[in-house]
């Protein structure tokens, strides 16, 4: 599992989805030479701080299940 920092305007949306902007995606890291992987969840929140705070709480899980 990769995790990737996401900014809801990088999408280019015609809304602000109700104020949750920054977001986590979880990435399969199953890679080949023509796929890069695929998002199979995504968290949004209102902060920069709080999904920073998430983030560093996934990543610490992920490399305990790796």
């Amino acid at each position: 599992m990769i995790i990737d920092k996401a900014y809801w305007f990088d999408h280019k949306p015609s809304d602000n989805n109700k104020g949750y902007i920054y977001g986590i995606h979880y990435i399969d890291n199953e890679y080949s030479e023509y796929d890069s992987g695929e998002i199979v969840e995504c968290e949004w929140f209102k902060t920069k701080a709080e999904r920073n705070h998430r983030l560093k709480i996934a990543k610490i899980e992920v490399k305990k299940d790796d």
